[in-house]
């Protein structure tokens, strides 16, 4: 699910009844192209005439493909960043009135937010396409496209990031579901240990002519 400025305001809406007791005042909120990340909350203090003046907004990207659960844990996690920012103690941006909050609209509400993108047991379950590439530094790296943009990836990620080898894989592994599925190449740097084991159960594929192609020894 991409979300639209509708939908952000409609969430934006609901959740500071549902959750917040309507004590969240209305400030803007925009849907960015951010590939790096899937939400943000802003407060920003500028000098004017009559004194200091406070602007707050939040940001969430179009650039992920969540499912809907997921989508609504990003906007309730980044209107708690705006509650604590109002409300709170000043502590760093996931301190332990962060925490204790996120942990308590979780038990009452049913919520899966987290302090990274949240990963529902939807989300976990979703196939995902992994691209899986040797970096020049020897490192290992691995994008994970939405399916419209599985071809173009495959085809461009080795020319974006220098890839020495890259192996593409499908895998409906909870792990992958902490990788938000991106428009944009969005690379990431998981643990090894970690990926291996998560991609045990991955069936690897090629792609020819904008056609997937399974690989029989998978």
């Amino acid at each position: 699910m991409t979300v639209t400025l509708p939908i952000l305001c409609d969430r934006f809406n609901r959740f500071n009844e549902r959750i917040f007791g309507g004590r969240l005042p209305r400030i803007p909120l925009r849907v960015s192209s951010a590939a790096t990340r899937a939400g943000s909350f802003s407060h920003r203090t500028s000098r004017s005439r009559s004194g200091i003046v406070h602007t707050r907004s939040i940001s969430i990207s179009s650039a992920f493909d969540l499912e809907p659960d997921a989508l609504d844990d990003v906007i309730i996690h980044e209107m708690i960043h705006y509650w604590i920012d109002l409300y709170g103690p000043r502590e760093t941006p996931h301190g332990p009135a962060f925490r204790a909050m996120m942990e308590e609209i979780n038990r009452t509400h049913g919520r899966n937010i987290s302090i990274r993108l949240s990963a529902t047991p939807e989300a976990s379950r979703k196939p995902r396409f992994v691209g899986v590439m040797e970096l020049p530094d020897g490192r290992t790296g691995i994008v994970v496209p939405v399916r419209s943009r599985l071809a173009a990836m495959y085809r461009d990620i080795p020319r974006l990031f220098g890839a020495v080898n890259c192996r593409w894989y499908v895998s409906s592994d909870g792990y992958f579901a902490r990788f938000p599925s991106a428009l944009k190449p969005k690379l990431y740097i998981p643990d090894p240990g970690s990926l291996k084991e998560a991609l045990a159960g991955a069936r690897e594929f090629t792609i020819s002519s904008d056609r997937l192609i399974m690989s029989s020894s998978s």
